[in-house]
């Protein structure tokens, strides 16, 4: 996407929180492209229209208690707990897209049963992007059998369990924002994705290169 007007508040109060959180979108828009797209958790309404304009159809859970705004092409739900919605639906995706995972589980969920649920949802061949860090907010909601461990082993572990073929991505945020394999780099199937921002009087203009 080349020269893309980007709402500051939307993404977050700084340069530092936006840029990150624009990157993650502009990955999910990517894998998303003529694909029955899911996305989980609360999001700036930028960023799912991103997703949007590639996907084939797009569906937007999130809590009921999470605020969201109606965006033209967009089915929205809100529900008590997007764990419970996804084993009670019959729908199949292609692309299941989550970030910020522990703001989307209720005191009842776990991260295990989340992970679980995304899994049977999926298409044949599909793609699950999930997107957590090692918070207070996310470790509250691992299984007694994970908790003691180190927050980024246990997301391994869980992934590996619900999933074939998990490939992780580290990012940060430099002069431009990166996300490289952490292992196994040149093989598989993500290529090297990153954007470079300019911000000029206020406006902040994308550019991707893959």
């Amino acid at each position: 996407m080349e020269n893309a007007p980007l709402n500051r508040s939307a993404f977050g109060p700084t340069r530092r929180d936006a840029y990150p959180i624009m990157h993650r979108f502009l990955l999910a828009r990517d894998l998303a492209a003529q694909q029955d797209v899911l996305l989980i958790g609360n999001a700036p309404p930028e960023g799912v229209a991103l997703v949007a304009e590639t996907s084939k159809s797009l569906t937007w859970v999130l809590p009921d208690s999470q605020e969201m705004q109606q965006i033209p092409g967009v089915r929205i739900i809100q529900t008590r707990s997007c764990t419970e919605w996804l084993l009670s639906e019959n729908d199949e995706f292609g692309l299941v897209a989550g970030f910020g995972i522990g703001q989307v589980l209720t005191i009842d969920d776990n991260v295990e049963a989340l992970f679980d649920a995304v899994r049977h949802r999926l298409r044949d061949r599909g793609q699950a992007l999930l997107s957590f860090s090692g918070t207070p907010s996310f470790s509250a909601h691992l299984s007694s059998d994970n908790k003691g461990m180190r927050p980024d082993l246990a997301v391994r572990h869980i992934l590996e369990k619900a999933f074939t073929n998990v490939r992780l991505l580290g990012q940060g945020t430099y002069s431009v924002s990166l996300m490289l394999p952490l292992e196994g780099r040149g093989s598989g199937g993500l290529s090297t994705f990153a954007v470079s921002n300019e911000q000029v009087d206020g406006t902040r203009d994308f550019n991707e290169y893959i």
